[in-house]
């Protein structure tokens, strides 16, 4: 989805259990519905694992989730 946005700050401190180190907004690639699009999103710097809160899936994600849907 072209120009969409998904950025979300670490001030909560949220850190990778396995690697134990704090999550940083890092660009990754998400798809739904055969489309794919480049989001920046809470990740471990060292394992790439991905954090995705409550708040971003019922809010942002769901958003774009019907966006595509309506195409």
């Amino acid at each position: 989805m072209p120009g969409f946005q998904m950025e979300i700050d670490n001030r909560a401190g949220i850190r990778c259990v396995p690697c134990d180190v704090e999550l940083e907004l890092l660009p990754v690639k998400m798809s739904y519905l055969e489309s794919e699009f480049p989001v920046k999103i809470l990740s471990c710097p060292k394992c790439g694992q991905s954090y995705i809160s409550e708040e971003l899936a019922l809010g942002k994600m769901l958003e774009a989730e019907r966006a595509l849907e309506e195409k």
